[in-house]
């Protein structure tokens, strides 16, 4: 899909020929942040938890820390917070805390990380809603545990069905050159940005609402050598100057939007002129949906169109050439497949998770 403004685009030519230098972090020395949004400095998000190492020292033979001791931590780091919350999500911030701290058994320095990390999450979400939608993927559907669990059947690096395999394809449509600059709309745990950088050279900037995702993410991108960025952002909110990016991407994420119209106009302005979006998403059937399926729309807080809906859509937001079109027959097509792997590795999945989150993999 490109914007209507494609003929006023120049011929680039070899604008793109040289690859861009990546930015260098002063203070921890490593590609692609600058010290401003420096981790190290600052802070990880809450959920961080390294693949290799463990984040936290869980060797510690002192006792776990109360909740008095969590509420100190959280008044030293001023009166900022307390204004952002009232006493009853105060008290259960602190409670919440105390459960995390005493199953971690985590000294006080660890405590008082892990109560800057939380702090990090309230600061940085705007609104109750957004923070209540948070939760949600947080606590529900992206559970760190269904990500990792996700990550088994999809393949290292996605969340979503296809992974490596339709992220390709999906990828060759949008000619990729060197040097441009990407934005991926829900950008999960990391795998499509980091095929994207590494292989077309390009820099991605990868936004997602869930915490969990971009703390994996950003654990996977330590030490990496391309120009990715990941932020926890909420893409309805969310301001980029006009004419930022020359692709915008988004997989299986713009479902969770209620005001796609909204978001499609915006996608509009953040992109140069003749730049493209590729979006894949759920749909729904025109007409009334089954009350089953109903139910499960409302239970997943989903906001489903019908294709030629959507692709209207995009096309009064002020997008040309809209291609809207139905790929149930090779998802169905990639799912089985995926399904068909996980049922032969069973055992294994078992052995790795649980009986119960095998069930609720082949169970949908």
């Amino acid at each position: 899909m490109r914007s209507r403004n494609d003929q006023n685009r120049s011929n680039t030519g070899n604008r793109f020929s040289q690859k861009k230098d990546r930015s260098v972090c002063t203070h921890c020395g490593y590609l692609g942040h600058t010290i401003d949004k420096c981790y190290k400095l600052h802070g990880y998000p809450p959920g961080y938890k390294p693949r290799q190492k463990s984040h936290y020292n869980n060797n510690t033979t002192n006792s776990a820390p109360q909740v008095n001791q969590v509420s100190e931590s959280v008044m030293a780091l001023g009166n900022n917070f307390v204004q952002i919350v009232n006493p009853s999500q105060y008290s259960q911030l602190l409670s919440m805390l105390s459960s995390h701290l005493k199953e971690a058994k985590l000294d006080d320095n660890s405590a008082s990380t892990l109560v800057k990390d939380i702090y990090w999450l309230w600061k940085n979400v705007n609104s109750w809603h957004e923070k209540e939608f948070q939760w949600f993927l947080d606590n529900v559907q992206y559970k760190c545990r269904n990500i990792l669990r996700y990550e088994c059947v999809f393949g290292e690096g996605f969340v979503s069905p296809g992974g490596l395999e339709t992220t390709k394809e999906f990828v060759s449509k949008l000619e990729l050159k060197p040097g441009q600059k990407v934005l991926d709309v829900g950008g999960g745990i990391g795998g499509t940005e980091f095929y994207m950088a590494e292989h077309f050279d390009v820099e991605v900037v990868a936004i997602d609402l869930s915490i969990n995702m971009v703390s994996i993410a950003l654990d996977c991108a330590i030490g990496s050598n391309c120009s990715v960025e990941f932020e926890v952002a909420d893409c309805t909110k969310k301001p980029y100057p006009d004419s930022t990016f020359d692709v915008i991407y988004s997989h299986d994420t713009i479902l969770h939007t209620q005001d796609k119209p909204a978001l499609f106009r915006s996608f509009l302005k953040w992109l140069k002129p003749g730049g493209k979006v590729l979006i894949t998403d759920y749909y729904k059937s025109s007409g009334t949906p089954s009350p089953e399926f109903e139910a499960y729309i409302r239970q997943r807080g989903y906001d489903l169109h019908d294709v030629e809906a959507y692709g209207q859509m995009l096309k009064d937001a002020g997008f040309d050439e809209v291609i809207a079109k139905d790929s149930t027959e090779q998802f169905i097509q990639v799912l089985q497949k995926e399904m068909d792997a996980v049922e032969k590795e069973k055992d294994k999945f078992i052995s790795d998770f649980s009986e119960e989150d095998y069930n609720n993999i082949v169970g949908g």
